[in-house]
């Protein structure tokens, strides 16, 4: 692993000369495009302290993954599955945010290709490991955002056979596991909100992302009514909140069903002529974002308003 290592550092060096680099690069190549690529690619990430080289592998696995995945050992692929959870687990606290979303990029690809077939619980086995750290809480939302955006968002979406993955995902996680997703986000959004604002906020973001799909029932009930309009009175949260409910009041629905929604809504949050008030005293302050955010919604509620009667 140390030539490995060395190896890779000279790719990111500017101090090599161009002969190093070539050789250097002939060697890197020659790891990627080999039968145990993901062997190597994992035991050189936990070997390396080095940030570049722990970059480098998971460049690796992403490529095979993308170019190659077809020809990798299926025990190599169940082999990567476990490592993953296991990095995230015991590996993850403390690593900076490039190599996380990388991480998480990664475990989102690989849900791609094997679940719910070859890999059955990827999702399940994150959520049983959130009471592990704050650390796993951190990549549970980051892999659910990546999943969306690997897999799940239409912009993505290149011909048939992406759809057809995307709604075998999105298939298996309302089977399997939506429900304990949205309870997670709500312990999350409950719990930490006065402690991790980054965390509430990324939490809310990715919930957002989801809520054009899953069953309505699952973020529109007493629980969020309540976490979305005590979030709503914090202006940390308040554009992250207010996207949600703009989501949910343009979700595609009956009519019936949505007017009853967006009179609930209506009824358990707090003013909207307060919230006005309140943003157009930050904005003169100098604040950001928040009046423009706030008038989105208005119009997608007063438009979901008026199709529903």
């Amino acid at each position: 692993m140390e030539e490995t290592e060395r190896a890779v550092v000279c790719l990111y060096s500017q101090e090599v000369s161009a002969d190093v680099r070539a050789q250097a690069q002939q060697f890197c190549a020659a790891i990627q495009e080999g039968s145990s690529a993901v062997r190597d690619a994992c035991e050189l990430l936990l070997f390396t302290q080095v940030e570049e080289v722990k970059f480098w592998s998971l460049q690796c696995l992403q490529e095979v993954l993308l170019h190659r995945h077809a020809a990798v050992p299926p025990e190599d692929l169940v082999s990567l599955q476990g490592f993953l959870l296991n990095w995230i687990v015991h590996h993850s606290n403390g690593q900076p945010a490039f190599i996380l979303n990388k991480v998480a990029q990664l475990f989102a690809l690989l849900m791609r290709h094997e679940y719910p077939e070859s890999w059955q619980d990827p999702v399940l086995s994150l959520l049983g490991s959130l009471n592990a750290g704050l650390h796993v809480v951190d990549m549970f939302l980051r892999v659910m955002s990546a999943l969306d955006s690997e897999v799940i968002q239409q912009e993505f979406h290149r011909g048939p056979a992406d759809l057809a993955v995307a709604n075998r995902v999105k298939d298996a996680l309302r089977e399997q596991c939506i429900a304990q997703v949205a309870a997670a986000w709500l312990q999350v959004l409950s719990l930490y909100h006065e402690s991790q604002p980054a965390l509430t906020r990324h939490c809310l973001a990715t919930l957002a992302k989801y809520v054009h799909w899953i069953d309505i029932g699952l973020v529109v009930n007493e629980g969020f009514y309540q976490a979305f309009f005590v979030l709503l009175g914090l202006e940390q949260y308040r554009e992250e909140v207010l996207l949600c409910l703009t989501e949910i009041a343009q979700k595609k629905m009956d009519p019936g069903p949505k007017l009853q929604i967006l009179v609930n809504v209506l009824k358990n949050g707090v003013q909207l002529s307060d919230l006005f008030e309140q943003e157009q005293r930050r904005q003169l302050q100098g604040g950001d974002g928040g009046l423009a955010r706030l008038s989105l919604y208005v119009t997608a509620l007063c438009n979901e308003l008026l199709n529903c009667a």
